[in-house]
């Protein structure tokens, strides 16, 4: 069976598309698709979403504001359709014998000290990417060490979102690696490793993506790829590091492993 998912949020969509995701895994035999429909915060733009909807589509919807879900459903009246904000509100409400207040959009717009943290950490995760300046090292909450395409970067992002200043450094055998990774908590350093085959599979695509030649090119080269994994492997047994292998892991589940290890040690 195959489904189309439109999420439609009055955000960017994140948490309703990872709560598709994990859902959407207890049924392996389904080919499914998750279109997201960003920052709806009015009917007109409830009305766009629904151009591209077709009637056997399913509808998720995280919006906020009580209005904007009513408006929504009625909208979805010929559509398999999932509220799963207004879900939650309404069996808060029996549990806590009180009425939800219709806040329409809490999460982006209060700006507390736990937002101008998240953007903190963005910006240091911008700032420190791909070893652009080795004092973030000594800054950072955790740092990321690997090859190319291991997805450093987007780890890093995605923990961003949790607070957590993440600076990555690439790892290759070619450039020398600044002191502060071996002076760096080995405890907050995490290794992210991969598969050969899974690698080329990575950077054969991303040649394809940038129009290279990937018979020319030796980033894919198998050759190369080993001997930067085991360049990479030696780096990470000097540091004695934590070592992640992402060959089939998402970056939700990196980052997963990433937080539990730091409040394991209390580092958090």
């Amino acid at each position: 069976m195959k489904c189309v998912v439109h999420v439609l949020t009055d955000g960017v969509g994140d948490s309703g598309t990872r709560l598709c995701h994990a859902v959407m895994k207890q049924f392996p035999r389904c080919e499914y698709s998750i279109a997201v429909h960003r920052f709806i915060r009015s009917e007109e733009a409830v009305d766009r979403a629904f151009e591209t909807i077709t009637s056997k589509d399913v509808i998720l919807s995280t919006l906020i504001g009580s209005r904007m879900r009513e408006y929504c459903a009625k909208r979805a009246e010929n559509n398999p359709f999932l509220d799963v904000t207004g879900y939650l509100a309404s069996g808060f409400e029996s549990i806590l014998h009180e009425k939800a207040l219709d806040v329409t959009d809490p999460f982006f717009r209060s700006k507390d000290a736990n937002y101008f943290k998240r953007i903190d950490a963005i910006e240091f995760a911008v700032k420190y990417d791909d070893g652009k300046d080795a004092r973030g090292i000594g800054k950072a909450d955790a740092v990321l060490v690997g090859v190319s395409r291991t997805s450093k970067t987007p780890t890093g992002m995605y923990l961003a979102n949790y607070n957590l200043k993440v600076a990555n450094l690439p790892l290759v055998p070619e450039i020398p690696l600044p002191r502060e990774i071996f002076e760096k908590d080995k405890n907050r350093v995490f290794g992210l490793i991969i598969d050969m085959d899974a690698l080329n599979r990575i950077r054969m695509e991303r040649l394809r993506e940038m129009g290279l030649d990937s018979e020319t090119s030796k980033y894919a080269d198998m050759a190369r790829i080993q001997k930067e994994l085991e360049y990479a492997r030696n780096v990470m047994d000097r540091i004695g590091c934590y070592v992640i292998d992402v060959s089939n892991k998402n970056i939700e589940e990196t980052a997963v492993i990433i937080m539990n290890r730091l409040e394991k040690y209390a580092l958090k």
